[in-house]
């Protein structure tokens, strides 16, 4: 894939465009590079007569985008060192909400700190989080994309904490453009089909211009049962079969465990009365533990049962890619008044639909079912045993992953639109510009649960009705073993739920620029923003969900929400000196916003940047950016929202009560042990306890008494380019920037698993294992089975973060003749990498910041180098490129917080893929692509079977792109 960075001075050699180039329409060309009396680089309101950034730039043509022959916009971005996984194709979640969106994440801080702009101006978000889908953006319509890393809220305000993602149009486009585009999996699945067209043409005698798009996107599904890797998981210790679960103090006798498993062919003594039970089909129960004595079910998958484990593959159901059906819309028209004033006026639409799955609900504290010893389905040997109990007539529990329930479905519908106009024009005594420009925009989704919502009022009806609810449906409910259920009482259990969300988003904003006065080395220029933004969010949940009644999903209540600000930002550009020996041109670049927010109050942002002109081969550059992020729309007011959290798997990660933690051995196992009975664990059952999944499911909700994020962000570059005016080395360059960033009262859910081992002082955060340590108090269990009831995320102005980084980047092109060959063509070599050399993370204010540089985990990376190589040959109307992407070894998060963790971390990855592209005529392109050429498989993650990073590995494998362009 081939990126450039802005480079400066007039003649300076863009090389990596060098193939777009070639493809490109001539009205293309020109409306995807910048003219040289009127530029507006990316970080800056000002413009300027040459390419200079005082800021690190990458920019992506569309040629480039398209080389990667990715399906989206955001897969082929994310190839980019500067980003790590945001959301995506891959984001398949247990709990429904936005699936299907995709969003950026620049310098791994989260895609909510970065700014996605579409010609400098914000759309529409889609989502309460304030990110937006970049699904929406009209993928035909964009000329090329502009990456400004490092802070810019002085530029732009509010969420450009690690830099702005700038969209820019194909605005001059004329005539008519078509594209079809279908991919497939070297194993005919996982397939990928794009159509598209583009229309533009001038009118009114050419003072008017108008470009339409519009597009279809569908991505079919992935298992995890479609690929070897994912096939299998942790196993999980919520049976379909159900399990009854002993209450301390009124176990069953051992003289009856003794009896019951002795017809069986048990041992004595074999099976106590701590153990939990399952139930066969025939009515015999048997232990839940590996070995499963007397288990006579299913042993093939999603069944588990060897000597080694038993129980459920709770990754049976899940996807590892996400289905989507999208359709866009979207219109752009500018009409020149007179020679100083041009109106415009913008509009699109967006409509995605996608689905996601995961294992059957769970019938676990706090849903578990307290069934009476009157039920009529109760198997004769746990009658037996419940009859010896000291209280033989109480209640007793039973947990379950309630097959009958059908896995956990989701689809989200969500609608996108925005409407914008505008005007703009020149200061001719300035030498400047205007532009004025008002927007309003809603983002629509409904998020359907179409599978797995069992009531648990309803359940509870039918367990403690006399008949087991036969008089209510068919059948009555029967929840011993692997139960059937009739079509009446499927009926009368389930349920459909539909949740609303909406998000709206007015924008009103005001620029100027132009020329102060003159100074030796040059003219002053400004530019002057005024602004006022407002978001609202509104959010209607099911009945159900209102009162709690379904299974594995915490209540929730309507809420609604708004923030706004209004702000103003002035920027100075200052020429210090020009021609002199040491300086041909030195910049100074100066800029400040103050915005007062209607919830947080008035911050500031300001920067301060210099751009030194050597000589014609050298630029070097560097800055200071002072940014703030104030708490968005969702953090501050997010309804209790459930999600699932992976809290890993025993030894090293898990539950540090689990008796197979750790955590429980060594010179503080009687501490720990204290710990886990102060904080809800039986001790009856302590020596037996085992959390039956690595995943709990949690709790998120807003807090509207957060406070601004602040950044402080330091760049320092160069930009080297070859003095060679003919021969091999003429097009050559080398960009090399350091960038330093420190955030801090970082908004952040505070997350479940780092919490937990924090409780347990893995990491020093509780050196008196105190019960009433901060990070103890998120967790509530049961106190029967000592399972997770509650689990606390909540928002909070947390520590911050601190990461820095070296960006670099070469760039060459010869053509044949340089090389010494015949005919006309040439060679492109584009190399783009990072160095991450810090990622710390503060979990507190005042507390230590970890390293997590070179960590990897399930759902977050942090590479210490990450390279994109692209290798481009021309002959004629043919070209031919080759594609190196590769990711170095990580060590697994786990080790961050628990120095004596022994899961085992991850080696280098390296990807190839290879694409040709013929130019057929000048109306007709065909393109066709391997990614992925020697089909490498992804890597266990965290040591869980099963589990990967489906953001940073390749999980289709290999994949083939065909695509066809007509243009008319």
């Amino acid at each position: 894939m081939m990126f450039y960075r802005k480079q400066a001075g007039i003649g300076c050699s863009i090389l990596a465009l060098a193939i777009s180039a070639q493809t490109a329409t001539a009205q293309d060309t020109a409306s995807a590079q910048p003219q040289a009396n009127d530029i507006i680089v990316t970080g800056s309101r000002i413009a300027r007569r040459d390419l200079v950034a005082p800021s690190p730039i990458v920019t992506a043509s569309a040629e480039a985008l398209q080389a990667t022959a990715q399906p989206t916009v955001d897969a082929a971005l994310l190839q980019m060192p500067a980003f790590q996984p945001g959301a995506g194709s891959f984001s398949n979640s247990s709990t429904g909400g936005t699936v299907g969106q995709s969003t950026l994440n620049l310098r791994g801080l989260g895609a909510q700190r970065n700014l996605v702009l579409l010609e400098g101006r914000r759309l529409q978000p889609g989502s309460i989080d304030s990110t937006i889908d970049i699904n929406t953006i009209p993928s035909l319509a964009i000329g090329n994309v502009e990456v400004i890393s490092g802070g810019a809220s002085a530029t732009y305000g509010s969420d450009a904490m690690s830099g702005v993602v700038n969209f820019k149009l194909r605005k001059n486009f004329r005539g008519l453009e078509m594209r079809a585009q279908a991919g497939i999996s070297g194993q005919g699945d996982a397939g990928n089909q794009q159509l598209g067209v583009l229309y533009g043409t001038a009118f009114a005698e050419g003072r008017g211009s108008l470009i339409i798009s519009g597009e279809y996107a569908h991505r079919s599904v992935l298992s995890s049962q479609d690929r070897d890797f994912s096939k299998y998981s942790a196993t999980s210790g919520f049976i379909s079969q159900g399990y009854y679960v002993p209450q301390a103090g009124n176990f069953a006798s051992q003289a009856a465990l003794n009896s019951v498993f002795g017809k069986y062919g048990v041992a004595a003594g074999t099976v106590t009365g701590t153990t939990n039970l399952g139930f066969n089909q025939n009515g015999s129960l048997f232990t839940k533990t590996a070995p499963a004595y007397n288990y006579q079910g299913p042993t093939t998958n999603p069944y588990v049962s060897t000597p080694t484990a038993f129980g459920y593959n709770s990754n049976f159901y899940n996807f590892i890619q996400v289905p989507l059906k999208r359709y866009n819309i979207f219109a752009h028209s500018e009409f020149e008044v007179d020679d100083h004033t041009t109106l415009y006026a913008q509009g699109l639409y967006n409509d995605t639909s996608a689905s996601t799955q995961s294992s059957q609900p769970i019938l676990a504290a706090p849903w578990q079912l307290d069934i009476p010893v009157t039920n009529p389905f109760i198997p004769a040997d746990l009658k037996t045993l419940l009859a010896s109990r000291a209280n033989p007539t109480a209640t007793f529990t039973f947990n379950k992953r309630a097959d009958e329930a059908g896995p956990r479905a989701f689809t989200t519908e969500g609608q996108t639109y925005q409407g914008l106009v505008g005007a703009k024009g020149k200061l001719t005594g300035l030498d400047g510009s205007w532009d004025l420009y008002a927007s309003y925009g809603e983002g629509l989704n409904k998020d359907i649960t179409t599978s797995g919502a069992m009531s648990m009022s309803a359940a509870r009806t039918l367990i403690n009705a006399p008949d087991g609810g036969a008089s209510i449906c068919a059948g009555g409910y029967n929840p011993f073993g692997i139960t059937q259920l009739s079509d009446s009482c499927r009926a009368y259990l389930m349920r459909r739920l539909v949740n609303k969300t909406k998000v709206t988003q007015t924008a009103i904003e005001g620029t100027m620029e132009g020329r102060l006065f003159h100074l030796p080395a040059g003219n002053v220029r400004f530019a002057v923003t005024a602004g006022y933004r407002r978001n609202t969010y509104k959010f209607n949940p099911d009945a159900a969900s209102i009162g709690g009644d379904i299974s594995s999903i915490t209540a929730t209540q309507p809420t609604t929400g708004a923030t706004s600000v209004a702000e103003g930002a002035v920027e100075l550009l200052v020429p210090l000196l020009a021609d002199t020996p040491l300086a041909r041109e030195v910049n100074l670049d100066l800029g400040y916003r103050y915005s007062h927010y209607n919830v947080s109050g008035g911050v500031s942002a300001y920067k301060a940047s210099l751009d030194w002109r050597v000589a014609k081969m050298l630029l070097l550059r560097g800055g200071y950016q002072h940014s703030v992020r104030a708490p968005n729309i969702g953090e501050l007011f997010l309804a209790p929202s459930q999600t699932v959290t992976n809290i890993g798997l025993p030894p090293s990660a898990g539950d540090p009560c689990d008796a197979r933690s750790a955590a429980r051995a060594g010179a503080n196992a009687a501490k720990v042990q204290a710990l886990c009975i102060a904080t809800g664990i039986n001790p009856a059952l302590y020596n037996s306890f085992t959390q039956p999944t690595t995943s709990i499911v949690t709790q998120t909700q807003g807090n509207s008494q957060l406070t601004p994020e602040k950044a402080d962000t330091f760049t320092a570059g160069a930009v080297l380019q070859s003095p060679a005016t003919a021969g091999l080395f003429r097009r050559m360059s080398l960009t090399v920037d350091y960038y330093n960033i420190k955030i801090s009262q970082a908004i952040s859910p505070l997350a479940a698993n780092v919490a937990l081992q924090k409780c347990f002082n893995t990491d020093g955060s509780n050196p008196n294992y105190d019960a009433s340590n901060y990070f103890c108090k998120l967790f509530g269990r049961d106190a029967t089975s000592g399972l997770f009831t509650t689990a606390s995320q909540p928002y909070l102005n947390l520590g911050g973060y601190k990461t820095s980084g070296i960006d670099a980047q070469f760039d060459w092109h010869a053509d044949f003749a340089d090389l010494g060959l015949g005919g006309k063509g040439g060679v492109t070599l584009n190399v783009e990498g990072n160095y991450l050399s810090q990622f710390d993370i503060q979990v507190l204010p005042g507390s230590a910041y970890q390293n997590w540089a070179g960590t990897i985990s399930s759902t977050a990376s942090y590479p210490r180098f990450k390279l994109l190589t692209n290798l481009a040959v021309d002959i004629g109307k043919t070209q031919i490129s080759g594609r190196w992407r590769h990711t170095s070894g990580f060590t697994d998060s786990s080790r961050v917080t628990s120095a004596s963790s022994t899961v085992p971390g991850t080696p280098a990855y390296d990807y190839f893929d290879l694409s040709a592209r013929v130019k057929v005529s000048d109306k007709f392109e065909l393109r066709g692509s391997v990614n992925n050429v020697f089909d490498k498989q992804p890597p266990i993650v965290g040591g869980v079977a099963g589990t990967t990073n489906l953001g940073v590995y390749d999980v289709v494998g290999r994949a083939f792109m065909v695509s066809a362009t007509a243009r008319y």
